[in-house]
């Protein structure tokens, strides 16, 4: 495993398992898109939804993965999410592991994680 890729790999781990009471094994993709539909719509901030339950704790993770491996970066914490879940909704496995959804789109990404490159 690349040194990369292992940086990567344990920060996302420790947000699976921060996650409750949801295993990394049983929130699929779409389930947490499912979750997080108010977010998406834009009916709610990143940060109510949150706080309100209605999207699983693993979005800010998404985040914080980010702006911890790009410091460097101004990073919009909202944009990083939604980008995240535009992905999910546009993956052809929404049954599989978020986790593992995610974690192949962080990693097929240039510069230091994929959010915060794309366009």
């Amino acid at each position: 495993m690349s040194w990369l890729k292992l940086k990567v790999a344990i920060p996302l781990l420790s947000i699976v398992l921060y996650i409750q009471p949801l295993s990394a094994a049983s929130l699929s993709g779409s389930h947490l898109l499912n979750q997080c539909q108010s977010l998406l719509e834009g009916s709610q901030s990143l940060m109510s939804a949150f706080k309100s339950g209605q999207c699983s704790s693993y979005i800010l993770g998404i985040y914080d993965l980010v702006s911890e491996q790009c410091p460097r970066l101004a990073i919009n914490r909202q944009e990083v999410v939604l980008k995240t879940l535009k992905y999910l909704q546009n993956a052809e496995e929404k049954e599989r592991p978020a986790v593992l959804l995610i974690d192949r789109f962080l990693s097929r990404q240039a510069q230091c994680l994929p959010v915060a490159s794309l366009n």
